[in-house]
Parts: structure tokens; C-alpha cells; sequence
């Protein structure tokens, strides 16, 4: 019998990833930065939806709201969903950081993935029915019009379960990090339940047109909208940080 019949079969050595691995880690996790910032500038400001247009408004007032200036909102809106995309590359970041923590078996860095590509999708097709609402206005009823925004902030808000899935998952797996000093902050999974959190009044949202609940209102836009964008922030110095040790351990 040949000696190499009897010997255990021997595991080829791990390939440390190369550094243009993690520079383009990075670069994904800088398009998060790009979503959030450009994304306020253009949605929020050209397109004028800060703030957000009152949803106790008539379909007149509604109309005119994208009539008297359809070109800027146009213009806002063809940049808030060109950008959309840019949470994904972001989001599979987060899901290869996650994967560390849970190993190759694990599920929440999939969910967390998947949540970050619904929230993309939110992103643009809420987008694309604001923009339709912009479109040919001047031979549009004003209750069409009024009829496209509302499904536009209908859409915007009440999928708001993606990215809650999203939020949960990447804190769950924070706290599942056994390592003396994990790889992210304990703090940060905290941070995701509460942001999470924010989003649940928007399911009173259909049921009033005035107030902190109604799209506009204090809750369901400032403290939801801006918890999402802190998120996006403290994640984005965090991951920078958590993929700069990966290097250093040639992990990937």
C-alpha cells in the first residue's frame, strides 16, 4: 500500500486575500456614505421633500406642489433613484463583516444582505412613482397626481419591514461575537434594535393625515428617517475600522 493511501488527506493552505480585496471593501462601504449624502440632497433639497409634503394636503395643493417647480423635482427625484443602488454594495459589506462573526453557516448575514437590497429597491421604485406624479402634470387631473404621490409615500413607509429585518439581524450577529474584543462594538447592536424601533409607528401611519403619525409628522419622518441615517453613518466608521482589522489578520 502506498504511504500516501494511508495518509490523512491534508487541507490546502488559506490564500491570504490580497489588499485590493479590502480597498475595494471600502470603496463599497464609501457608496454608503454616497447613498446617504447625496441621496439627502437630492431627495430633501432639489426634489423639496424637506419637509415632506404635508399629507393632510388637498389634491389641488398637491398638484401644485409638483407643477410650480417640476423640473427641479424631477431633477432631485432622477438622482435620489439613480443612487438607490449604491445601499447594496454597502449592505454585502456588512453581510462579509457579519460572516466573520457567524461563520460560514449562519443566516443573518443573508438576511441582512437581502435587507439591504429591498431597502435599495424601496429607494428607487418610491422614486419612480414621485416622478411619474411630476410627470404631465399640466394634462393630469389633480387627483391622478395626488393619487401617484400617495402611493409614492405608501411605498416609501410602509415597506418599511425590509429594513427592519436588516437592522435586527445585524445587531443579533454583533451579539452572537464571542471574541475578547469583538469585531464591532456591543453598543451598535443596541443602536440597530433601537433605530428598528422607529420604524414601528409608521404602521399608524394610514390611519391619520395630521400629527407625529402621519408621513410627515415628527415620528414617522424626523425620528425614523434621521435614525436611518445615523445608522448609516456609525455603521459606515465602524465596518471602516472592523475591515481594517480583517486586513491586518488577512481575513476576508
Amino acid at each position: 500500500m502506498a504511504v500516501q493511501d494511508v495518509m490523512p488527506a491534508v487541507a490546502p493552505a488559506r490564500e491570504r486575500p490580497s489588499s485590493s480585496t479590502y480597498r475595494v471593501w471600502r470603496g463599497a462601504l464609501w457608496c454608503g456614505a454616497a447613498y446617504m449624502a447625496v441621496g439627502l440632497v437630492c431627495w430633501a433639497i432639489v426634489a423639496k421633500f424637506l419637509p415632506a409634503p404635508h399629507e393632510s394636503w388637498t389634491a389641488d395643493q398637491v398638484k401644485h406642489f409638483f407643477s410650480s417647480s417640476e423640473h427641479r423635482v424631477r431633477a432631485g427625484l432622477i438622482g435620489y433613484i439613480f443612487i438607490g443602488p449604491l445601499y447594496v454594495p454597502f449592505s454585502l459589506v456588512i453581510a462579509r463583516i457579519m460572516r466573520q462573526i457567524e461563520g460560514p453557516g449562519g443566516i443573518l448575514n443573508q438576511l441582512e444582505f437581502f435587507g439591504g437590497i429591498g431597502t435599495a429597491l424601496v429607494t428607487q421604485f418610491s422614486g419612480v412613482l414621485w416622478l411619474a406624479a411630476s410627470f404631465r402634470t399640466g394634462s393630469r387631473s389633480a387627483s391622478e397626481v395626488m393619487l401617484l404621490h400617495d402611493v409614492g409615500w405608501f411605498f416609501f413607509d410602509m415597506t418599511f419591514a425590509v429594513t427592519l429585518v436588516q437592522f435586527c439581524a445585524f445587531g443579533i450577529a454583533i451579539l452572537l461575537d464571542r471574541r475578547a474584543e469583538p469585531l464591532l462594538p456591543r453598543w451598535l447592536s443596541w443602536l440597530s434594535f433601537a433605530v428598528a424601533a422607529t420604524f414601528l409607528p409608521l404602521l399608524v401611519m394610514p390611519f391619520t393625515v395630521h400629527g407625529p403619525f402621519a408621513w410627515g409628522g415628527l415620528f414617522n419622518y424626523y425620528v425614523a428617517l434621521g435614525g436611518f441615517f445615523v445608522w448609516i453613518a456609525v455603521v459606515f466608521v465602524y465596518a471602516r475600522r472592523a475591515v481594517d482589522r480583517l486586513e491586518r489578520e488577512g481575513i476576508a
